[in-house]
């Protein structure tokens, strides 16, 4: 059991997996996803229509938008869609709200809850033909969501999904495309792994547009509002080239001058090699590796003590996948780290070098690290600025790894604060990223 634990840490802190999927695949069930297919609607006791639109993913994934037409709101992405064939589970986090409902054959409806704010309102759906007044404003491509500052593009068939957020000016101003760390952490900077919301990299956006910069934050494919994916279908490759194609679509934007990128954690290497094949005028790594990340992995898993039998084989399989090949007959036991459907990724991220990758760049470069970082080390960010000729490093005291202050390395106090919302960035990093940015 402590074994077990140890592994689970492991994960947490290494890898956070690519665990994101949050819908489940079509159902065999009598009453299938293809039968919830279309619209439904219902009326909450307050006389206020919702609307649902279900449909499925290429990859086989049951999806919806909602509408709540007498707000005038229309083609909300819900974050949650799940159904076993009997009961329904919809999410809805930029409003705090869910429903929960349960299939009633007899009225051919679902019978739940609309649950928000700790309120509790019954709310009974029922599929209809279409929405008369939707329909019109879908067609004349009159609808919006809620947020006005949503975008989205389309590569390689998948939905990518950000928030754009550009401060008022009557000239171009600077943009940066912000990217998240590994896993299923969201365009904030949230991983649903973990209880609660830190929401630094909804932070970091925030200080930009007060500080007249723009940016773009964005959810990886298969997190949040992008479409899902199968896990056997992601690479590194996959998401540096989402990337890139973020930046072509700030580049064709007028409002843009310099456009920067800023990556954390994993994001950091996406970024970095992002920034070298598209050209950009800065870059910033904020807790990004200094190793290949089969050294990091491998370092993570002598320091968890295990027994030099399970100690050898990760070892061997780490070498396997280094050298590009895939295991075979992988046990139970080992499918949180090297499940077949993962080890194409970890194939593809192994092969990359962040040293040799940061030496590629030209252009103006910051390097931000905190000593109080559980994951990585102020030795990598020294292993960054030493093979980035044209650099500055930051080291920030008492930081961790979502750039929070926190005096202390003890792993469960650090690690409230990857859920506490209410912490605010630290003030040393924040004044540091915007010199660097105003330069």
């Amino acid at each position: 059991m402590k074994s077990a634990f140890k592994i689970f840490c492991l994960i947490i802190f290494v890898l956070f997996t690519a665990l994101s999927s949050f819908s489940h695949p079509v159902s065999s069930s009598a009453f299938s996803n293809d039968d919830i297919k279309g619209t439904w609607e219902g009326t909450l006791s307050v006389q206020l229509r919702l609307v649902f639109r279900f449909y499925n993913s290429e990859s086989g994934y049951l999806k919806a938008e909602m509408d709540s037409p007498d707000q005038k709101v229309y083609g909300l992405h819900l974050d949650t869609v799940i159904f076993d064939g009997s009961n329904i589970m919809l999410k809805l986090n930029m409003a705090s709200a869910y429903y929960e409902g349960k299939y009633n054959p007899d009225s051919i409806a679902f019978d739940g809850n609309w649950n928000q704010n700790g309120l509790k309102l019954p709310l009974t759906i029922k599929k209809v033909d279409k929405v008369e007044e939707i329909k019109l404003l879908r067609e004349s491509g009159k609808t919006a969501p809620l947020d006005p500052d949503e975008v989205s593009i389309i590569v390689n068939g998948c939905k990518l999904a950000g928030t754009l957020k550009v401060p008022k000016a009557d000239h171009p101003v600077d943009v940066a495309l912000i990217i998240a760390g590994s896993g299923p952490t969201d365009r904030d900077g949230n991983n649903p792994l973990i209880p609660g919301k830190n929401n630094s990299l909804k932070m970091i956006s925030e200080l930009l547009y007060n500080n007249n910069i723009a940016s773009l934050r964005y959810d990886k494919r298969d997190v949040g509002a992008s479409d899902k994916v199968k896990e056997s279908d992601l690479t590194f490759d996959t998401y540096i080239n989402d990337a890139v194609e973020w930046d072509r679509y700030l580049k064709k934007d007028k409002r843009f001058s310099k456009i920067i990128i800023i990556g954390h954690s994993e994001g950091a290497l996406i970024g970095m090699i992002a920034a070298e094949r598209v050209g950009i005028q800065k870059y910033v790594s904020l807790c990004g590796a200094g190793e290949p990340a089969y050294l990091t992995l491998e370092r993570q898993i002598k320091n968890n003590k295990l027994s030099q039998e399970m100690l050898n084989r990760y070892t061997s399989m780490i070498d396997s996948l280094r050298d590009g090949y895939t295991l075979k007959d992988v046990d139970s036991s080992d499918f949180m780290l090297f499940r077949p459907s993962l080890q194409p990724y970890l194939i593809s991220w192994f092969k990359y070098d962040p040293c040799k990758e940061i030496s590629k760049l030209t252009i103006p470069v910051l390097i931000i690290e905190g000593t109080t970082d559980l994951q990585v080390t102020v030795r990598d960010a020294e292993l960054l600025t030493k093979a980035a000729t044209n650099s500055k490093l930051v080291i920030v005291e008492n930081m961790n790894h979502v750039l929070k202050d926190v005096p202390t390395i003890n792993r469960a106090a650090n690690f409230k604060t990857y859920g506490n919302p209410d912490l605010p960035l630290s003030e040393k990093f924040t004044e540091a990223l915007l010199e660097f940015l105003k330069q």
